[in-house]
């Protein structure tokens, strides 16, 4: 019997463990309740809150070159390695959360895996290799018009960059935010029967489960040095294959979905919140060398501020292919910024770094828009059918 096999038979036997043999009395006694639906409210907040955090990543990403001690420095400090981190914790968060929602069906496992295909593996493949093919020529045209300038590290020119990227290298370690998210993405949805039936057993047991995971993160943080000790690139990496700050957040979004907290804050204790998160923000880089240790706070302070209003569809639903799109849209700009007189003034000053990344995400927005419009089998197949 193949090893696929054998997953799928345990994996099957998990399922009818809790979907089939345990009583309602059963899951009373334990604690287990049904998967709580979302009101139209709280999806409206979310799907409001990916875009925020697809312009999030967007400003992760912009290049800057400032220099340190200045009022520019701590700015792009707070913001960029304070706030905007919170934003692939949170994809990673929601993504759990919207699994858990098909878990209390039999068979889930092998139908979200099929839609995981689509919607996740398929993006995965062919952004790899766009990456591959368009940084590729990024690499070649700056050498040509700017020869004194470096790309960004994660420029691939050899089959042997190509297969760093896809995280066949001994260290696993995929350097672009696109390839190695939805990597790591999938490997928790293969791993979902696991931390499925942990939840499962109990809402004690569960947030016993999401604690460990988290002090483990917090317990190894200052382990993610470079070397070549496999265990710490699968785990202690922020991109490694099982990051166990992404697990986390994974798994906090699945236990939240199975035993939601009800968060009915005034308008002043969301201000506050919001206070107190920016406050700590602040005064982290005196304070504190690791980013990750307020971002829970930073994370919930920011949510519950998010106005639940429902925009546009067609502008939420844009957070993801914005997340694909500015990888290969910043590097080109990169470029740009390399031979533009304003360049320098662009990347080494805090209102240059506002203006890259609204013009990062603008542009990556109307490509988004471009592509769904003229070519909607094509956006239907990269962007996984969002």
């Amino acid at each position: 019997m193949s090893s696929i096999s054998r997953w799928m038979n345990f994996v099957k036997k998990l399922d009818r463990s809790h979907c089939e043999h345990e009583g309602a009395q059963e899951k009373r006694r334990k604690g287990v309740v049904n998967v709580a639906s979302i009101s139209p409210q709280t999806s409206a907040r979310l799907a409001n809150m990916s875009l925020l955090c697809a312009l999030f990543v967007v400003s992760i990403h912009v290049p800057l070159t400032i220099a340190e001690g200045t009022f520019s420095w701590w700015f792009v400090e707070v913001v960029k390695r304070g706030i905007t981190l919170c934003a692939t914790p949170y994809f990673f968060a929601v993504a759990g959360c919207l699994l858990a929602g098909h878990t209390e069906s039999s068979g889930w496992y092998r139908r979200e895996m099929c839609k995981r295909a689509r919607s996740l593996l398929l993006p995965y493949l062919i952004w790899l290799l766009s990456l591959y093919l368009c940084l590729d020529c990024a690499a070649v045209l700056l050498k040509d018009i700017a020869p004194g300038c470096s790309i960004m590290d994660g420029v691939i020119c050899t089959p042997r960059d190509f297969c760093h990227q896809l995280g066949l290298t001994s260290l696993l370690i995929s350097r672009h935010a696109p390839t190695w998210f939805l990597r790591t993405l999938i490997c928790f949805m293969l791993l979902s029967p696991l931390f499925v039936n942990v939840i499962k057993r109990g809402k004690k047991c569960a947030v016993l489960f999401v604690g460990a995971l988290f002090v483990w993160h917090l317990a190894t943080h200052h382990m993610i040095e470079r070397s070549d000790n496999l265990f710490r690139a699968l785990f202690y990496y922020d991109n490694g294959v099982l990051s166990v700050r992404s697990m986390a957040y994974f798994v906090a979004g699945l236990t939240l979905r199975y035993y939601p907290i009800k968060l009915d804050l005034s308008h002043n204790q969301r201000m506050g919140l919001l206070l107190i998160m920016l406050i700590l923000v602040t005064l982290r880089p005196l304070v504190w060398e690791s980013p990750f240790v307020f971002m829970p706070l930073v994370l919930l302070s920011i949510f519950v501020n998010v106005p639940c209003c429902s925009l546009p569809k067609w502008l939420t639903s844009a957070a993801f292919p914005i997340y694909l799109i500015h990888e290969l849209l910043r590097t080109y700009w990169k470029i740009l910024l390399s031979v533009c007189s304003l360049g320098g003034i662009l990347k080494s000053t805090w209102y240059g770094y506002l203006v890259q990344t609204a013009i990062v995400f603008g542009a990556s927005l109307l490509i988004c828009l471009a592509i769904r419009r003229w070519m909607p089998r094509v956006s239907s197949v990269v962007f996984g059918g969002r």
